[in-house]
């Protein structure tokens, strides 16, 4: 179910970010929905034993460590919940499933300071509690169960434009709604003995984006999303999220002792970081220019042939013809800036950095391995 989830997750990616305006307009949420629940699929899949806990304890510490962006983070914390559902469980009834899944939305209401209805939360409440209210009924079949979740869900993805004005203004359903229901149809898909494979994702993946509400905003308070891993001993989540409240919106805090996630939209990166190493050390630093992002993609929203526009069906909708984004991205997209940057750094994780603010070639060196004057002209050119 995990594996055939992320596949098809992989497949929809592009259309999932075209949906993106909420809360920042930037084009990412399927990307990252995809990288954290690819990270939560690689880690169950080193499960050696049959347990229904041991598979979903360990995607529920690999989305976590994998988990990306505002949704992603969400979606870990969905993850997360589930496995604590489904704790010494070696096997789980429709019941429990169910169970388990209103579990994983509680944790994901607890992990957001200030719940916005209209978004992922909305849609995967509805699902769990459609799915719960089918399996107190007496039904017994999970797969029914999932699919009277997933009906309740795409009921409230629906409804979503009217609890979120930015959505009906784009035209447009709530991206990381979408995502979460195309992760359960991929969990039924494998449950009906059709999971989703490679090959498909292969040929479903250069689907251009059958519809975008993105748009230019022109500024952003908080610009840059700050995400990273703490690592530590005796690490407390609830003192670091109230710590970091001041500094900026979409804050995001979750994880143990051992290890928290930090995902924040903040003006001021460093501050940030800062606070953090006084307690653990910093891995995975992610830092993103959200403006810089959203020129882009409302860029390539504005430039996708006419012909390749069509309503976003949503679900296990067909998808099979269409142009290669790739082909379509190259014609006619490429846009002509004022001006290139060009960054020395040692390492790739400063590198990365540099990259995320928006420099467009990084040239290797540093003390005492200083480029040479041809590296720097080569990099310009």
């Amino acid at each position: 179910m995990i594996r055939s989830g992320s596949r098809l997750l992989e497949q929809r990616k592009k259309e999932i970010d075209a949906l993106n305006v909420f809360p920042v307009p930037d084009g990412d949420t399927g990307t990252n929905m995809n990288l954290t629940f690819k990270a939560a699929s690689l880690a169950a899949d080193k499960v050696t034993g049959n347990s229904v806990h041991e598979v979903a304890s360990a995607a529920s510490t690999g989305s976590l460590m994998g988990a990306r962006g505002n949704s992603g983070v969400i979606l870990s914390q969905i993850m997360r919940g589930i496995a604590r559902g489904l704790e010494g469980l070696n096997e789980a009834n429709a019941l429990q499933m169910a169970h388990a899944l209103q579990t994983g939305v509680e944790s994901a209401y607890k992990a957001v300071m200030k719940p916005v209805e209209g978004t992922i939360l909305t849609v995967s409440r509805e699902t769990a509690r459609g799915a719960y209210l089918k399996a107190k009924s007496g039904t017994t079949d999970i797969l029914e169960v999932l699919r009277a979740g997933c009906e309740k869900g795409e009921e409230a993805l629906a409804r979503t434009p009217e609890m979120l004005p930015v959505l009906k203004q784009a035209g447009v359903v709530d991206a990381g709604g979408q995502g979460f229901l195309t992760i359960l149809y991929g969990w039924i898909s494998a449950l009906e003995g059709k999971e989703i494979g490679y090959a498909e994702v292969q040929q479903e993946e250069v689907q251009i984006p059958a519809v975008s509400g993105i748009i230019a905003v022109g500024s952003l308070e908080f610009p840059y999303c700050t995400e990273f891993l703490m690592k530590g001993n005796g690490l407390d989540p609830d003192v670091i999220r109230q710590a970091l409240l001041d500094k900026g919106d979409c804050l995001l805090v979750v994880g143990t002792e051992d290890v928290v996630k930090i995902h924040i939209h903040t003006r001021n990166p460093g501050l940030i970081l800062d606070y953090a190493i006084k307690y653990g050390s910093l891995h995975e630093v992610q830092i993103h220019n959200m403006l810089a992002q959203n020129e882009l993609a409302a860029h390539q929203a504005k430039n996708v042939p006419e012909s390749s526009e069509a309503a976003y069906t949503g679900g296990l909708a067909d998808t099979s013809s269409g142009a290669p984004a790739d082909q379509a991205a190259s014609a006619g997209t490429t846009e002509v800036k004022d001006y290139g940057i060009v960054a020395v750094a040692m390492g790739e994780g400063i590198a990365q950095i540099f990259t995320s603010l928006g420099v467009d070639e990084v040239v290797f060196g540093g003390q005492t391995m200083n480029p040479s004057t041809s590296d720097l002209a080569e990099a310009i050119r």
